[in-house]
């Protein structure tokens, strides 16, 4: 990302009258001010697996920087699903307990069933920690999380694709 172009882009779009929306992987810090963003994360939010990951030794840090940062009102999280990546060890708990929801989206070379089953084994492990009280207990934050795994069922049924 190149902030300064961004910023300018930013400034003209509202000077304009439009809604202006960022798309990033958010390893760079985000200019603030835009009326939607859509982050990328890559990976679990591991500092050593994040840098490994992306082979940026500042990417972990600005990402979750920009997470404390973002309005989770306007924020979008999305996490891309490769049959051809590691496992991942639970990479969303920590997004959801700062008050985002998740969109899973399908990979290119990923198989429907592949998605599928990593989209029902997210959602019942969400589940699962929502009824162990693993997440965070208030009833706020356990409202959220739902909101969070009814999102991930949607995506499904709205749209029949990824």
């Amino acid at each position: 990302m190149q902030p300064e172009v961004c910023l300018e882009l930013l400034i003209w779009g509202h000077a304009l009258g439009l809604k202006v929306g960022l798309e990033t992987s958010g390893c760079r810090p985000i200019p603030e001010g835009f009326d939607r963003v859509f982050l990328d994360i890559k990976t679990s939010l591991e500092s050593w697996l994040y840098n490994s990951y992306t082979q940026d030794n500042k990417a972990f840090d600005n990402v979750v920087q920009n997470l404390e940062r973002l309005d989770p009102n306007v924020t979008e999280i999305r996490y891309v699903v490769h049959e051809s990546d590691p496992p991942i060890i639970d990479p969303f708990s920590p997004i959801i307990d700062m008050g985002f929801s998740i969109r899973l989206l399908k990979g290119d070379q990923t198989s429907q069933d592949y998605f599928t089953n990593f989209q029902n084994s997210v959602i019942s492990d969400l589940n699962l920690k929502l009824e162990k009280g693993v997440l965070k207990k208030t009833l706020d934050e356990a409202a959220r999380l739902q909101k969070s795994i009814s999102h991930l069922k949607e995506i499904e049924c709205a749209t029949g694709r990824y």
